[in-house]
């Protein structure tokens, strides 16, 4: 199937997650703050379309289209401007149930495809709670203050960990190679309460990388 100091692969990818969020400062003191760092993890789903070529000869080896279940997780932190705006940066480790993502056949090696998604983008709050002035502020349910939806669109790039040749003789095949690609994404996200909120995330990108060893 190819040299595995001459394979490529090229591949594009949508993906749906649905994942829960903590706010680890807020379990130290549950107050609403312009600075937020956050953990989160859940479950999706990714749509992917994958070519594996020899480049040296432009021959295509093998070709792979089909979907995958993903466990998602990671971290990231948000900083708000103002009541509707902010700038969100997180890093997230995407691993699949599927060694197909990067157009391997599954055949020789059990290595399930991960990749990384570390993106910046902007928020916008959506129907924030309007403070009453007829009633103090410190006179009022400070839950107002976590109850929102908001929004986010991101661009960033993504690191692929797999394993594209098929050397059954070479245990270096089975080693894990990086590949990279750009990635954007659109969010929606609902805080339930001081400590944690749900985010619903599509992500759509490609990746491209080559073995040379």
């Amino acid at each position: 199937n190819g040299s595995p100091a001459s394979l490529e692969f090229k591949s594009s990818m949508k993906e749906a997650q649905l994942n829960f969020e903590l706010n680890l400062l807020n379990i130290i003191n549950p107050k609403p703050r312009f600075l937020n760092f956050y953990l989160k993890a859940g479950a999706g789903y990714v749509f992917y379309d994958a070519t594996k070529t020899d480049f040296s000869t432009n021959t295509i080896l093998n070709q792979e289209k089909g979907s995958a279940y993903v466990v998602p997780w990671g971290f990231g932190g948000r900083l708000d401007f103002n009541e509707r705006f902010g700038f969100y940066g997180e890093t997230t480790f995407n691993h699949t149930f599927s060694d197909a993502l990067d157009a391997h056949d599954a055949q020789s090696t059990s290595v399930n495809d991960i990749y990384t998604y570390t993106s910046f983008g902007i928020t916008y709050k959506m129907f924030p709670k309007k403070s009453t002035p007829k009633v103090p502020s410190y006179k009022q349910d400070r839950r107002e203050k976590f109850d929102f939806w908001m929004v986010g669109i991101g661009e960033g790039a993504t690191l692929f960990f797999g394993d594209i040749s098929d050397d059954v003789d070479n245990p270096f095949s089975k080693y894990l190679t990086v590949q990279q690609g750009w990635a954007g994404s659109l969010s929606l996200h609902k805080r339930l309460n001081p400590y944690f909120a749900v985010n619903a995330q599509g992500t759509f990108g490609t990746w491209q990388g080559q073995r040379t060893h």
